[in-house]
């Protein structure tokens, strides 16, 4: 699920989230008018070691401290998608097959007082807590799932000048003229048989 993405910040550059908020659906590929900073260097598995093998929460939770967050597939079932997170941390002792999973987060973070990741979900800023985010047992839902962090290439800005949008100007549309055609004067036979008052009126 985060694979397309990271392809195209190698060709392209990523675009910091300050400068163009994420929005929770689905746009056409981005040619937008931000800075290009880094491009993404190296796309290194953390963690995770194939279908089968336990994931390494130790790995994972190092990556993250020293490098920067970690993209992680999990299985949502009914109970995730309907926890109440607030500050609670989402478990689940059930065990889980690969084929399970079925959605892919962003690990930002850990608390290993409360054993957990803490997390940022795709389902918009009125989901989860302080807009979007939550947190999930080290062992719950198969997090960690094909756990990827990226490594940048560190070289500053590709492109720190934003372009602008082009303008567009609206053409109006030009001014019909209105033609008011006036009506003919009678002839002199006309008005010798006209009726008195429209006589008068055509005579002025």
């Amino acid at each position: 699920q985060y694979q397309e993405g990271w392809d195209y910040e190698t060709d392209h550059g990523g675009v910091l989230e300050s400068d163009a908020p994420y929005t929770p659906y689905l746009i056409p590929e981005c040619h937008c008018p931000y800075p290009r900073y880094w491009r993404v260097q190296e796309e290194v598995s953390v963690g995770y070691a194939g279908a089968g093998n336990p994931i390494n929460i130790a790995e994972i939770k190092s990556f993250i401290f020293n490098v920067g967050p970690v993209a992680s597939g999990l299985v949502v079932n009914k109970l995730f998608f309907g926890f109440k997170h607030g500050k609670a941390v989402y478990r689940d002792s059930t065990v889980y097959m690969s084929k399970n999973v079925n959605h892919a987060v962003v690990l930002i973070g850990y608390d290993d007082i409360d054993q957990c990741f803490i997390y940022k979900n795709s389902w918009g800023v009125n989901w989860g807590d302080d807009g979007g985010f939550g947190r999930i047992g080290y062992t719950s839902n198969l997090v960690g799932f094909g756990a990827t962090g990226v490594i940048y290439d560190g070289s500053g800005p590709i492109n720190p000048t934003p372009t602008p949008l082009p303008i567009i100007i609206a053409t109006p549309e030009p001014e019909i003229p209105l033609v008011v055609t006036p009506e003919p004067t009678p002839k002199a036979e006309e008005v010798k048989d006209m009726p008195k008052k429209q006589l008068r009126f055509a005579e002025g």
